[in-house]
């Protein structure tokens, strides 16, 4: 089996930061959305530098994120830090 491209390790990052957080698996789609309104492009579409800034800011993504829900009134999601 071939190694992960960079694009894929990024995604699984992000799924273990959503685990670590305790934000849901079905809710990963929104983490995506939001990450793609914050940089201007799906992260499927993303190249290597661009991953490498959303990797480098992943702690201030899911900060705002989680931010966003308090925002809102929305159910407060754990978090695990």
């Amino acid at each position: 089996m071939p190694d992960k491209s960079y694009g894929e390790q990024v995604l699984d990052t992000m799924r273990k930061q959503c685990e670590r957080r305790g934000i849901p698996e079905p809710e990963f789609e929104s983490v995506l959305a939001f990450a793609a309104n914050k940089y201007g492009k799906r992260v499927y579409d993303m190249d290597i530098p661009e991953l490498r800034k959303l990797n480098r800011n992943l702690q201030t993504l899911f900060v705002e994120y989680l931010e966003g829900h308090k925002r809102r009134g929305e159910e407060e999601l754990p978090a695990a830090w």
